[in-house]
């Protein structure tokens, strides 16, 4: 019996095609990802509307990386319900966005914390995405906002586990 076979040519131009296809797609999505956060830093300002345990979750994860400035106590406004309205930079906003894509993608992070991150990650992106770099004049960019409702409460409670 034979332990090693020899892969045959097609085998061998089948992978190097997908090496190629895979290693192409690598680039569109990193081409993406650094046209994204060009958008960020495109941005003046924008004001970000959480729960005040999720802003302490992005600036926990932000407080420490060159280029963020935490905002200071006058850029905080408190909301009903425990929110808080944060005025972001650009500069803090592409920090945010790195900090939590690589929190999101990571798997040696807790579960919770990749939720959490993915989240903040997808309203951040949202906002971001449709900002145009070459306007300098319009309508301010729309407050990010982190803050799920339930469109209509369940007739019956949840199965428990």
């Amino acid at each position: 019996m034979e332990l090693f076979r020899r892969r045959s040519t097609d085998e061998r131009l089948a992978a190097k095609e997908e090496k190629r296809r895979r290693q192409e797609a690598q680039a569109a999505a990193q081409q993406a990802y650094e046209a994204r956060l060009v958008k960020a830093a495109s941005v003046s300002s924008v004001n970000l509307v959480c729960h005040k345990d999720t802003w302490a979750f992005i600036d926990g994860f932000t407080r420490n990386n060159t280029g963020y400035r935490p905002p200071s106590a006058d850029d905080h406004t408190r909301k009903p319900g425990n929110m808080v309205e944060v005025h972001i930079s650009g500069p803090n906003l592409v920090t945010i966005l790195i900090m939590m894509g690589r929190v999101s993608a990571s798997s040696g992070n807790y579960v919770g914390d990749r939720a959490i991150a993915t989240r903040v990650y997808d309203a951040v992106t949202k906002i971001v995405d449709a900002v145009d770099p070459a306007r300098n004049s319009g309508p301010p960019v729309p407050p990010i906002i982190i803050d799920a409702e339930v469109s209509s409460p369940p007739s019956e409670p949840p199965d428990m586990i």
